[in-house]
């Protein structure tokens, strides 16, 4: 009988305390499981930034590539134009256009700013139209026209001549003829072979 009193007494005894240990167990694995989660959830605030810097390496990897693909495009029309701006040069060097139409006119040139014009015409021109001056074609056939007075040293000539432009021309009745050479474009002929431009007219 005194067995069974001291094993309840024993167990009484022993039963707060196990329950103290399971409350002290739970506690500790809380703990440990909330310490678990937090670095979890700090890497995941540092990511943003480490994700955006790629994005940005990105865009000017893909800036590069662009950029050399225009210059190898502007390389390939340079020398696919090579040789038609070099004879387009060359084309620039002389004026000799005939006309045919209605007028009365004559002209002389020594450069643009000394030129003399007296007259008016309205014809079709034929041949070489002289300097072009800007990236256009040289038309061998045209449309001409030109009128009044104009006797200058400082102004301009008229029919869009070239700046460093010597010639004459005449029209009288329905025929006229239109001839100069320009220097300056000699210059610009041989410019060219080294891709140089002074007059600024290559395509």
């Amino acid at each position: 009988m005194s067995l069974r009193v001291l094993l309840l007494i024993a167990f009484a005894l022993a039963w707060p305390l196990a329950g103290v240990a399971q409350e002290e167990m739970e506690s500790q694995t809380e703990e440990s499981a909330a310490e678990e989660a937090a670095p979890e959830e700090a890497p995941s605030e540092e990511a943003a930034p480490e994700e955006a810097a790629p994005e940005e390496t990105a865009g000017e990897e893909s800036a590069a590539p662009e950029s050399m693909v225009e210059e190898q495009q502007n390389l390939a029309t340079r020398v696919l134009l090579y040789l038609p701006n070099r004879v387009f040069d060359l084309m620039d060097v002389v004026r000799l256009r005939g006309r045919v139409g209605p007028g009365f006119a004559l002209g002389a040139r020594a450069t643009r700013p000394a030129s003399l014009f007296l007259g008016g015409y309205a014809s079709v021109g034929v041949g070489l139209p002289g300097p072009r001056g800007e990236p256009k074609l040289p038309l061998p056939l045209g449309f001409d026209s030109a009128g009044g007075m104009q006797v200058s040293m400082v102004g301009d000539a008229p029919n869009g001549y070239g700046r460093t432009e010597v010639g004459a021309l005449l029209h009288v009745i329905l025929v006229g003829l239109d001839v100069g050479v320009d220097p300056g474009e000699v210059l610009d002929f041989a410019a060219g072979f080294l891709l140089m431009d002074p007059r600024g007219d290559d395509f």
